[in-house]
């Protein structure tokens, strides 16, 4: 059966939506590659990432925009990879002029509470389905070890290690006890949280460290950041009988049961080779394995506003969305 002509737009072209480009240059069906972004730096480096992926007769044109206003009058996937700060102009400027079929957010994905709420109306009412990029669920490290605590529920999460970007990462793996635990509600205890939040290599953000800690359902986690510190962040996953430790960096698991422990090694796909099998799937079956926007939202709130109450009083402080 033929494939009509796909219309895909990246809005923000910069480290994350060059990325998402490199996917999508190795896409299997005819399209167009819509590019959106105001600065001719991160146009150039979107398309020299582009031309690394090499040739693709699928690719009927890559298209440089501006802005979201010059972008043909349906677009089938958009991805918004700007940073959170800008995020929901981004959406209110494409939904403005264009058709969204389907939308795939970057994470952090707002730093003011208020647009949580807007963007789900805004969703909504031009009934538009939407995911947001916490990909973990869609490693098949992680499906693995789905099964492997299939009889053993997973009862508690450590995320430890040095200097991992806490503020803009912890969701990554909030959204990792959901995939596991799937039912519950998030609560957080910020009080060994290092006093100090930090301005973070970006100007206008800042990073935590320390631990942070708290529940959701029956289940329990702690996700601890040692400021200065360059040790490479382990996972520890718990059920009653069952533990395992993940190893991202280095590739390696070791699974632990009563029958003894198995060590795995693995590769973690890079968000490159993620991306075109998202767009694949949602283009073509509707539907894919990232967080549905609703699901998403109702942990990035009690997180954010866990981080603010902690950081900064009244408006949120502004956190990394780069991973």
């Amino acid at each position: 059966m033929g494939h009509s002509m796909y219309n895909i737009a990246v809005i923000g072209a910069g480290q994350l939506g060059s990325r998402h480009l490199q996917g999508l240059a190795t896409f299997r069906y005819p399209c167009n590659l819509h590019i959106v972004d105001p600065f001719d730096k991160s146009m150039a480096v979107a398309r020299a990432r582009i031309d690394e992926v090499g040739p693709n007769t699928n690719i009927n044109g890559v298209f440089s925009h501006v802005s979201a206003a010059s972008l043909p009058d349906v677009i089938d996937l958009a991805v918004v990879a700007t940073t959170a700060d800008v995020r929901m102009a981004a959406i209110e400027a494409l939904f403005g002029a264009t058709s969204v079929k389907s939308l795939v957010l970057e994470k952090v994905l707002f730093q003011r509470f208020g647009e949580y709420a807007a963007a789900s109306e805004l969703i909504q009412q031009e009934g538009i389905k939407c995911w947001v990029n916490c990909p973990r669920r869609m490693y098949p490290v992680y499906a693995d070890l789905k099964n492997f605590f299939a009889d053993d529920p997973v009862t508690y999460i450590s995320v430890h290690g040095g200097d991992w970007g806490l503020g803009c990462n912890a969701v990554h793996f909030l959204d990792l006890l959901a995939f596991f635990h799937e039912k519950g509600n998030f609560t957080f205890d910020t009080s060994n949280l290092d006093t100090e939040a930090r301005v973070s290599k970006r100007p206008g953000f800042v990073e935590y460290t320390g631990m942070l800690q708290g529940c959701y359902g029956g289940a329990k986690f702690s996700l601890t950041s040692i400021c200065n510190s360059r040790a490479k962040h382990l996972i520890t996953l718990r059920g009653e009988r069952k533990s395992a430790v993940v190893d991202e960096v280095g590739g390696r698991l070791w699974a632990i049961d009563e029958a003894g422990s198995q060590v795995i090694d693995f590769s973690l796909p890079f968000q490159s080779q993620l991306t075109g099998l998202v767009a694949e799937s949602i283009l073509l079956q509707g539907d894919c394995g990232l967080t549905p926007y609703e699901q998403s939202a109702e942990m990035h709130l009690p997180l954010l506003k866990a981080l603010a109450s902690h950081g900064v009083v009244g408006e949120l402080p502004d956190l990394c969305a780069l991973t």
